[in-house]
């Protein structure tokens, strides 16, 4: 059997009108049943990795909900109740107790035939995992997600849900499928080769774990295979045609990273430890380095430009390989096998002569924005593109006299403002759909001579949101006054030092 490329519409349109008049039959079914075994419970990076991909949360807001979640949470009567493990691991250890406690719950709750014969034990593969720690698990399993709902915010809920799902998954047995492989040939008048044609199908023969927890990649299978559901057919059977469609497929670029890939990056090249992998992301999304749009994570021109001079400058420390290297002699030092003046020692030499060289090479200039080649609707100056930390812009080149501005995508082109049907009720002029740090908000289109903006509350009334007003009171961190806010949930007070200083408190 020879394989061919087709690369070129003409032949791919001449192949189709040779099928349309060719034979079909049954070659060959082959029948198997195949086993999947469950993921094991989540450590730092999986949870991070799960909870942006399922339940929308940034590695920061889920290493904040699960300190909570495992400092305790008050649970009426019986008092604040630590509800997971310990949330910064690299280890896959589980209790024999919980596995016990787990493997006692399945079968009460889900019956025997989803008790694998022995309890399941998983490995790390990371090589220097803290084998102390447990994986992240819930402290006990018959703390069920809806029996301690309505102790939790939602945030919480979410959270020990999937917590909860992955562990007890987990500790469950396999799924098993059947699955059906089927190859068709074709043979057209007049030619002796014979086309082959495959259709595979797959249904669910025991759910196993998928009963509380299901992998993406589970669902889609799944949605697929419904959706060629393949008949019962023997070998020798005679096909008739429906109809051949031709499909053209590219090469695409890498997918851009979101937060759950690059931890996942991270991990793989050891870089960082679990702790720190939310504070990675932080600092590259709040310095600018980097900016979400549709949680995608862009290169801002700033980090291109920091990036290009560190590797010109400092290559062997930005390469991949040096954070696991150090990590690799941490351990080594830890472990007494090496000196720790050696490796600082074989670190500080060359990186200080680099850093001599670098302080006379690297001049420091300012960061000029380009500019767009358009004018001005309001004074006709020339528009630069400039960035900052919510994204590309456009913005007049005579800033601050002229403070026209247009927000740009992605792709770099007009985010043109969706107006909808409500006036300001400050000056009348038509109302616009904007997004900014806290979601979609409205906001009056005579920005920025009119700065009147509205928010949604609870019940989902309208409601303006008057600009912030100077307090006499002072800030607690860096002494900078406070300004009164009102936000979703009423008034409150923040920094006039933000972002520097994100101190935020309820105003009495």
């Amino acid at each position: 059997m020879t394989t061919t490329s087709l690369v070129e519409e003409k032949p791919v349109e001449s192949l189709i009108e040779r099928l349309k008049k060719a034979v079909y039959r049954v070659a060959k079914v082959v029948q198997k049943e195949a086993r999947r075994a469950p993921a094991p419970p989540f450590m730092t990076a999986t949870l991070q990795q799960d909870a942006s991909h399922r339940i929308g949360f940034s590695a920061v807001k889920t290493m904040v909900i699960a300190q909570q979640l495992y400092e305790g949470v008050e649970l009426g009567e019986a008092g604040s109740v630590g509800l997971i493990t310990y949330m910064r691991t690299d280890s896959l250890n589980v209790a024999v107790t919980a596995q016990e406690e787990a493997r006692q719950f399945i079968t009460k709750r889900y019956g025997q035939d989803y008790l694998p014969g022995q309890p399941r034990v998983y490995k790390s593969k990371s090589k220097g995992a803290q084998e102390a720690h447990e994986a992240i698990r819930p402290t006990s399993v018959s703390r069920t997600p809806e029996s301690i709902k309505s102790f939790l915010s939602t945030d919480q809920a979410k959270l020990y849900e999937l917590i909860w799902r992955r562990f007890m998954a987990s500790q469950m047995a396999d799924a098993i499928f059947d699955t059906v492989s089927v190859e068709i040939g074709a043979v057209v008048p007049k030619e002796t080769a014979t086309y082959l044609f495959r259709a595979n199908g797959r249904t669910v023969k025991a759910s196993g774990y998928l009963k509380v927890y299901e992998e993406p990649d589970d669902k889609e299978g799944e949605a697929k295979a419904e959706s060629q559901k393949l008949p019962v057919l023997k070998e020798k059977d005679d096909l008739a045609l429906f109809q051949v469609t031709s499909e053209a497929h590219q090469t695409e670029p890498p997918p851009r990273f979101n937060e759950a890939s690059l931890i996942k990056m991270l991990e793989r090249h050891g870089i960082g430890r679990p702790s720190t992998y939310a504070p990675i992301l932080q600092t590259i999304i709040g310095r600018g380095y980097v900016r979400e749009e549709s949680r995608r994570l862009y290169p801002s021109d700033l980090g291109i430009h920091v990036t290009d001079l560190l590797i010109g400058h400092f290559p062997e420390i930005v390469d991949l390989s040096f954070t696991a290297r150090v990590e690799e002699q941490l351990d080594e030092i830890a472990q007494g096998e090496i000196a720790w003046v050696d490796v600082i020692k074989e670190f500080y030499t060359p990186f200080i002569n680099d850093l001599e060289k670098a302080k006379t090479n690297i001049t420091t200039k300012p960061f000029e924005p380009k500019e767009s080649g358009e004018m001005c609707v309001k004074c006709g100056a020339p528009m630069m593109i400039r960035e900052s930390r919510f994204g590309r812009y456009m913005s007049c080149k005579t800033y601050p006299a002229c403070k026209n501005k247009i927000s740009l995508d992605a792709a770099g082109k007009k985010i043109v403002p969706e107006v909808v049907d409500k006036n300001c009720d400050t000056c009348g002029k038509p109302l616009v759909k904007r997004f900014g740090r806290r979601g979609p908000f409205l906001a009056c289109s005579a920005y920025p001579d009119c700065k009147t903006t509205y928010s949604v509350d609870k019940e989902g009334k309208l409601f303006m949101r008057p600009p912030p007003q100077m307090t006499d009171k002072k800030c607690e961190k860096c002494s900078k006054p406070m300004l009164l806010r009102v936000g979703k949930r009423g008034p409150f007070l923040t920094c006039s030092g933000f972002p520097r200083c994100r101190n935020l408190k309820k105003a009495a």
